[in-house]
């Protein structure tokens, strides 16, 4: 690739918690949609509307190839990979029967730009959380080249950003850095409030359990709305884990089973209860799986509710959970 051919100019930047000068190329969406033309028939191309390199000047300045080799390095791997995806989409349509609106919907909720940071070492820029007066940057709590930027003035007209950059000393990884992070751009965002080191996920299934509306709490909310959006991400990009149950997240089979149990409770008509039902008579099986993943598709609808809010939104899904369950 080169700058010619794609009509790319680089900017000068500066990203308020990271002390090296940056290049920025502007949003080029439009090349990658370009490039990696929508799958025949699926309802959404996976293309975010705004995508942006941010790149050193260090960087910059040995090599005129940066940022492009990056870009096309993000390209070729979708241009491998998005086919496969757009099939697995295709497939948990046709066995579940989500429908296209639904997947719009959480489409549409997943619409905030997406920035690929490179710094000379790699990495954020960060290890922590990174507040000034109108920004906030918050870490992945697993993964720590990852993070949410909250951006009160952000001139995208959108003041959630998903944030990606390569672990340290390392290149970009095709499938933790490209694949995963442009799903979550693209379909499955998370909340703000769970990227967050203010609030500490409980992720011991012994206090996860819960055994009415009333008694739920923040950590509930937030451990089953972080879920949600890994579970519809690791699907598409039929990610594996080596963990006991093969899910991120629901690492064990009593988080599983409880997971079930809460999300059947909170929001039984996205499709939760009748996955709760197959799981109960059938166990975790292909068909299990694919109900849990459709149903955190359709509860990905409602995201726009929830994404730039502080703290897990109690009083909104108690309220969700109860015209739910009116009979």
């Amino acid at each position: 690739m080169n700058k010619k051919d794609y009509t790319i100019k680089l900017h000068d930047a500066q990203l308020p918690w990271i002390a090296e000068r940056m290049k920025r190329t502007g949003n080029i969406s439009r090349i990658f949609k370009g490039k990696l033309p929508a799958p025949s028939g699926q309802p959404v191309d996976f293309i975010p509307r705004y995508i942006e390199f941010f790149v050193s000047e260090q960087l910059t300045a040995k090599s005129k190839d940066e940022p492009f080799a990056v870009i096309n390095y993000f390209l070729k791997t979708l241009q491998s990979d998005l086919p496969r995806v757009a099939k697995r989409l295709d497939e948990l349509r046709k066995k579940t029967g989500l429908s296209t609106q639904e997947i719009k919907a959480a489409a549409r909720n997943a619409s905030a730009p997406w920035y690929i940071v490179e710094l000379s070492k790699g990495g954020l820029g960060t290890n922590g959380m990174a507040t000034g007066r109108a920004w906030t940057m918050v870490p992945c709590r697993f993964y720590i080249s990852h993070g949410v930027l909250w951006d009160k003035n952000a001139m995208t007209g959108n003041k959630i950003a998903l944030v990606t950059a390569r672990l340290p000393g390392k290149p970009f990884d095709t499938q933790d850095d490209v694949v995963h992070e442009l799903l979550h751009a693209s379909i499955a965002s998370i909340p703000i409030y769970v990227q967050s080191w203010q609030i500490q996920l409980n992720t011991d299934a012994q206090h996860l359990e819960v055994r009415s509306v009333e008694k739920l709490g923040e950590h509930h909310l937030g451990w089953m709305t972080y879920a949600i959006p890994e579970l519809v991400v690791a699907y598409l990009g039929n990610e594996k884990r080596t963990n006991k149950t093969g899910l991120p997240v629901l690492e064990t089979k009593d988080m599983l089973t409880n997971f079930f149990k809460l999300s059947s409770m909170v929001m039984p008509r996205f499709g939760f209860a009748e996955a709760k039902r197959l799981f109960d008579s059938e166990g975790f099986t292909p068909a299990t799986h694919r109900a849990l993943v459709s149903s955190c598709i359709r509860a990905l609808g409602i995201y726009d509710k929830i994404l730039s809010s502080p703290t897990p939104p109690l009083e909104y899904f108690k309220k969700l959970s109860r015209s739910q369950n009116k009979k």
